[in-house]
């Protein structure tokens, strides 16, 4: 395992440039003096070489394996669309790793990473990110000092993924993405593991898929039970492509209602809003409490670099990635209609 010296930045290496660590994790670890990134990668040469002169970056590698030999790196973002090989090359070389999700698409890979991970001793995060967020925090916070919690919905119905493109200035790829479209397991992976975390964090590990109908092309309606008995449905969709963000978890206790509306991750700076309903005498008492100007990206970075740090277990450990794989498996094997075209 990459040794850690008091007093030193993290020296990150970054694998697959693509629009998620353009748009979202440079403008995190820009604010970060503690994090430093000290080489790029990405299959395209392109891409590394526009990023890297971006950063003032001098390292450029079109191979994970080149790249976690580079002396400069102790841990490695893994932002590709397959994450299994480079998440386990640099595990291999004694790396720490930040994977995005989702952490991969079969059980038996992220069982694969989970346990090289355990093995090696590095810290191995999944980049959940919503679990970071302010708001996020706070409402779990909330919930845990309910009596019961009665019912609980996720909604998350799709915008439009390019509607903030001229935002920003994006190195493209110089081949387009061949593989398809992805099959149910594949697209709740993608789509809706952000939302499985957020259940997870806040009312509970989903234990049981009670049902999963679909509504549509893309669009599901699933009931989850979580540990302690609680319920979960959750609404997603594909279908929509709407010109805002539509994400929302809320919580039902007998006297409460306590939601989050998340904030956009393809705007930059944008906030989420926490919403409580409660009496207050014989009247209502409602409050939107807005997150700060530190996004759940940012937050998360911090995070990863003090469990570097301390040698602290991660919030969002890999095997969560575990849990996430077999309960898309799941679901789509309940649904009724045919995976998505």
């Amino acid at each position: 395992m990459a040794s850690r010296m008091t007093g030193t930045k993290l020296r990150i290496g970054i694998v697959g440039c693509g629009r998620v660590v353009q748009t979202a994790h440079l403008a995190a670890l820009a604010g970060l003096p503690d994090i430093e990134v000290t080489a790029i990668c990405d299959a395209d040469a392109g891409v590394a070489d526009r990023v890297g002169t971006r950063l003032g970056v001098a390292p450029r590698f079109t191979a994970c394996a080149d790249l976690v030999k580079h002396p400069d790196v102790e841990a490695v973002l893994v932002a590709t669309r397959d994450h299994v090989e480079p998440a386990l090359t640099a595990i291999e070389a004694g790396k720490h790793v930040l994977v995005e999700k989702p952490l991969c698409f079969d059980v038996g890979s992220a069982a694969a990473i989970d346990s090289a991970a355990r093995d090696s001793g590095v810290v191995a995060m999944i980049g959940y990110m919503k679990r970071y967020d302010w708001c996020f925090e706070r409402l779990c916070a909330m919930v845990a000092d309910l009596p019961a919690i009665r019912f609980s919905s996720v909604h998350d119905f799709a915008c439009r993924f390019d509607k903030s493109n001229y935002l920003f200035d994006v190195a493209q790829p110089a081949l387009a993405d061949d593989s398809g479209p992805p099959g149910l397991t594949q697209w709740l992976l993608m789509f809706a593991s952000h939302d499985f975390a957020v259940v997870r964090g806040a009312v509970g590990e989903p234990e049981e898929v009670v049902f999963a109908e679909s509504a549509g092309p893309r669009t599901l309606l699933i009931g989850l039970r979580c540990r302690g008995g609680r319920f979960c449905a959750m609404e997603l969709s594909l279908d929509t492509r709407y010109d805002w963000f539509d994400e929302t978890l809320t919580i039902y206790s007998d006297d409460q209602i306590i939601g989050i509306r998340f904030a956009d991750p393809f705007v930059p700076f944008a906030q989420s809003q926490l919403r409580v309903s409660a009496a207050a005498g014989p009247a209502v008492a409602q409050q939107v409490i807005t997150g700060p100007f530190e996004d759940a990206f940012r937050r998360e970075w911090r995070h990863f670099a003090e469990c570097v740090a301390t040698g602290a277990a991660p919030r969002t450990p890999v095997r969560e990635g575990v849990a996430d794989a077999a309960l898309a498996v799941e679901i789509a094997s309940r649904c009724s209609r045919a995976a998505p075209s």
